[in-house]
């Protein structure tokens, strides 16, 4: 008998885990922690496509950020007895992160064009032992949504801007994880039934590798009502996934087989707003707020293809159950002379996933993060920024777990990003 169904439910929970600050797997640290709906420079094609139009002439920004995430699992409570079932678990990642992107107004007097590449969904996750106590919910996966954006800003009368984008977007799941299923026919029904364990007697191995092609879009609005106060906001459209691929088992034998898989589910559309206030000239005060809609994020649907049979495909659902969330953050930049502004930040992160549901392969928590890092001007066309990022997960401890098998355990973890910028200006 077949047992992909089960396998698929239980392996996409350890494809979404991912080294990026802000709530979720969503990522925004494109133009480092200066970065904000109020931001100017090709990084405003992501952040703020109407704020494209509020400077001109042109720039370029080739940008890297390297996530150093570090996430301790401690197992309780298995279902089945066994040391290899419990205790504790690390993974040490190391990601590189880029942004490559351009925004021009070609000698154009009040229109600003732009092009971006970025990945702002995303993850690399392996975990330091494979035989570990996390391998029923994830031994290593790689989730990212790359996009390309092409943003187009307009510049109105009282100091007021508009802009809008759209985006490819280019999905990829692959990832690994130990199973442990055991199924009978009910006689009565006649329906598969299906019971989920951490039984190493009959462990196996269950890989999935899939992509979806889709399209985002984004818009926003810019406003400097006076010459010290620069406001923006944006919105950045959901992304309906629908991740088509193959999935590979193998059975505690050893014994493979390969069928035809998908996985289905909602990225949440998020809202942004920045404000930036220069009390005097070399002082620049800045506050920022985002709401994600991670709630879209309550259910995966997981099917394979020819899973009870042929022509008989399976169709199940997972409830994820996760819960808005908001990121507030702020800070200060100085210009101490020329050509050097040194800033500091501090933010807060809701985790959106909630104890329940929590498991090693979705693994977020609330946080909280400081920052400190320069701009540097060495020379009227180029600006370098560089900076570094600290965030403290704040630790929980689950009971109740509805995964299957069990989650329950303690979680904590730390995040270090380094950030990059370089622009040319042109």
């Amino acid at each position: 008998m077949r047992w992909s169904t089960p396998v698929l439910l239980l392996l996409y929970l350890c494809a979404v885990a991912v080294p990026a600050r802000a709530a979720g797997f969503l990522m925004s640290k494109f133009g480092g922690d200066l970065a904000y709906p109020t931001s100017l420079g090709a990084v405003s094609v992501f952040w703020n496509p109407a704020a494209m139009a509020f400077e001109p002439g042109t720039s370029v920004v080739l940008e890297g950020s390297l996530y150093f995430r570090r996430v301790d699992y401690e197992r309780a409570e298995p279902q089945t007895d066994h040391p290899s079932n419990v205790g504790a678990a690390r993974l040490d990642n190391v990601a590189f992160l880029p942004f490559i992107g351009a925004k021009s107004d070609f000698g154009l007097d009040c229109v600003s064009f732009g092009l971006a590449a970025y990945p702002l969904f995303g993850m690399r996750t392996s975990w330091e032992d494979p035989e570990g106590p996390q391998r029923w919910h994830t031994i290593n996966g790689d989730l990212v949504s790359w996009y390309v954006t092409g943003a187009v800003g307009v510049r109105l009368p009282w100091n007021l801007s508009l802009g809008g984008s759209v985006s490819y977007v280019r999905t990829t799941i692959e990832t690994l994880r130990a199973t442990s299923i055991t199924m009978g026919l009910d006689p009565e029904t006649n329906r598969v039934s299906v019971a989920y364990g951490d039984d190493p007697s009959g462990e196996g191995r269950a890989w999935l590798d899939t992509g979806h092609h889709g399209v985002a879009y984004s818009f926003g609005v810019f406003f400097a009502p006076v010459a010290q106060l620069l406001i923006g906001i944006s919105y950045l459209s959901r992304i309906e996934v629908d991740a088509r691929g193959t999935l590979r088992q193998a059975d505690a034998t050893g014994l493979e087989e390969r069928q035809s898989a998908g996985i289905s589910q909602t990225f949440p559309d998020s809202v942004h707003l920045g404000v930036e206030y220069f009390p005097v000239e070399r002082l620049g005060l800045r506050f920022g707020v985002s709401w994600v809609h991670w709630s879209l994020f309550d259910r995966q649907v997981l099917s394979v293809r020819d899973a009870l049979g042929p022509g008989l495909d399976a169709r199940s659902e997972i409830p994820r159950d996760w819960r808005d969330t908001v990121i507030v953050r702020g800070g200060a930049r100085y210009r101490l002379f020329g050509w050097v502004t040194p800033y500091v930040g501090i933010g807060y992160d809701q985790g959106p996933a909630p104890g329940r549901t929590l498991e090693g392969a979705l693994f977020d928590l609330d946080k909280i993060g400081f920052s400190i890092g320069a701009v540097i001007d060495p020379w009227k066309h180029l600006r370098l920024t560089v900076g570094y990022n600290r965030v403290f997960f704040l630790s929980k401890s689950v009971r109740g777990s509805v995964q299957q098998p069990s989650a329950n355990g303690s979680y904590a973890g730390a995040l270090d990003i380094v950030n990059l910028n370089i622009e040319f200006l042109l």
